[in-house]
């Protein structure tokens, strides 16, 4: 049998993701902190959708020069072993805004923001459903950037990090080239 045609999305870039989290800084406090926290923290890291609901306080380490989280599994982890990646300072001061706000000492970062006032009212971990639904919503703000799937994050960041690499290494090459390496 024959397999259905994937749908091509377009990844989120830098730009992008800075609309997105103006966008989303217009919302009311509660999910703005965690909306800023959950999209950067995806790009940043270039999660997936189910590592990014994966992550727990306990996966989390700051560090003077940003973040540490270490993930017990992924879809590219086929042996099992866990990952540590490393996110920005800037990545880090969003994270616990939302933790301060939200009063989360354990458990998984990303939660519902209900509206009642009761002591369990961010019991609830998001779903990999809830991040597609969120990220739609808030890309929706802007006038529907474009669609917005559970790959995207993964596409944008690693799309940012070649253009860096290039550019590193245009960089590199023209050093080598003036003769300003010794090479």
């Amino acid at each position: 049998t024959k397999g259905a045609k994937q749908r091509q999305v377009k990844a989120i870039l830098k730009d992008d993701l800075i609309e997105l989290l103006v966008a989303v800084a217009k919302q009311k406090p509660l999910k703005a902190a965690r909306d800023k926290a959950m999209l950067l923290v995806a790009f940043a890291g270039a999660f997936r959708r189910s590592e990014l609901v994966g992550i727990e306080l306990e996966h989390i380490t700051p560090h003077a020069h940003g973040i540490e989280i270490a993930l017990a599994r992924s879809k590219t982890d086929q042996e099992g072993s866990g990952f540590l990646q490393y996110l920005s300072p800037e990545t880090l001061d969003r994270i616990k805004d939302w933790l301060a706000i939200a009063g989360l000492v354990e458990g998984p970062i990303f939660r519902s923001t209900p509206k009642s006032n009761k002591p369990d009212r961010y019991a609830n971990p998001l779903s990999d459903r809830d991040v597609a639904r969120i990220f739609k919503q808030r890309a929706l703000l802007l006038g529907g950037l474009h669609a917005v799937e559970q790959h995207v994050p993964v596409e944008g960041g690693m799309t940012v990090l070649l253009e860096v690499v290039a550019q590193l290494g245009q960089q590199l090459l023209l050093l080598v080239g003036t003769g300003v390496l010794g090479i």
